[in-house]
């Protein structure tokens, strides 16, 4: 009985670690996509506050987007790349990884709603946003939407083929316009 169960779950790891294998590449695409999403957020943020941060009443908003430009996100970028190095082709390893991606994406969620408080403060005070930064806002909110989905598809795949809910895929919001 003992040995039926142990090969059971020898047999469910050699699945699980050859279903991460195949989706490994796809998910470093991910994260080297995700660098360039991060590089957007920065650059919409430090665009709107150089611009019009006189404007803003809340101290608050003004303190965060000031703080984001320090580099949270760089630094966990960097550590995701560095366990994607170090990747041991297990199925654990990989949701580890993925987990942490995670907070990434939520880091980054953080981020743009701040930015969306910003320019909402911007508009209170009857001010109109640049065209330039506001077309920017729009070409990046449509990407990340595009790698949100892209992402959460891959999670709805892992999921499936695991049999499990194990990977994010419900956990994040579209950008909405502003």
């Amino acid at each position: 009985m003992v040995s039926v169960k142990i090969s059971e779950e020898w047999r469910v790891k050699r699945k699980r670690n050859r279903i991460a294998q195949k989706y490994f590449s796809e998910f470093k695409s991910l994260v080297d996509e995700c660098r360039n999403h991060d590089y957007s957020i920065r650059n919409i943020g430090i665009s709107l506050y150089q611009n019009y941060r006189n404007n803003v009443k809340n101290p608050v908003v003004d303190y965060v987007l000031q703080r984001y430009n320090e580099g949270e996100s760089e630094q966990l970028l960097y550590n995701i790349n560095e366990e994607i190095k170090e990747w041991d082709k297990s199925f654990n390893n990989l949701f580890l990884i993925t987990k942490h991606f995670e907070l990434l994406l939520v880091g980054f969620r953080r981020n743009l709603n701040v930015i969306e408080q910003f320019a909402h403060e911007i508009m209170i005070a009857e001010k109109t946003i640049a065209k330039g930064i506001e077309n920017d806002y729009e070409k990046f909110r449509e990407k990340y939407n595009y790698f949100l989905n892209r992402f959460k598809e891959y999670c709805q795949r892992v999921n499936r083929e695991i049999e499990e809910d194990k990977f994010p895929e419900r956990s994040f919001d579209m950008i909405a316009k502003w």
